[in-house]
């Protein structure tokens, strides 16, 4: 068994959400956030096989020495495909839509997953966005200060593993 840990710079999460859900209290997704995080590290520290943690920020910044750490992890050989993972056939059940997005827009086989839809919003944002896996740090932007010092307050100590300053 392994467990892959990817850390997100909590800022980051909170933009994210933020930005999708305007309407939704700060301090709410905070709070959710500061609860998924330590529900997670305990999942973490109880898990009985093999484990690591990487930093999305890495994976996003260095994703061919990240991707080969985690073929070392996971005891398999690297292959220079894998960076190009939107050329690969995938089979999605969830997860991030834009990630799905950009597969499709990649393999233009949007008929076979017709199921994957973005909101105007998204779409505009992913009809230009590069296919490869890019860092997003709009937070530092985005994010206004009342938040950023709120989530400084709440969640700054239980961030400081996910922090992200580069």
């Amino acid at each position: 068994m392994y467990l892959i840990y990817i850390l997100r710079d909590g800022r980051a999460v909170i933009n994210s959400i933020m930005r999708k859900y305007k309407n939704f209290e700060p301090t709410k997704v905070i709070d959710n956030w500061i609860n998924h995080i330590k529900a997670t590290d305990k999942y973490y520290e109880d898990f009985p096989g093999k484990k690591t943690k990487i930093h999305y920020e890495s994976l996003a910044s260095k994703p061919e020495d990240i991707i080969k750490e985690l073929c070392n992890f996971l005891d398999i050989s690297y292959e220079n495909s894998m960076i190009k993972y939107f050329l690969h056939k995938h089979h999605p059940l969830g997860g991030n839509t834009g990630t799905q997005f950009l597969i499709i827009k990649a393999q233009e086989n949007k008929e076979n997953n017709s199921n994957i839809h973005l909101s105007e919003r998204n779409e505009y944002y992913y009809s230009d966005h590069p296919l490869d896996i890019k860092l997003d740090s709009r937070w530092k932007e985005e994010l206004s200060l009342n938040i950023k010092l709120l989530f400084e307050e709440k969640a700054g100590d239980l961030n400081k593993s996910f922090k992200w300053e580069n």
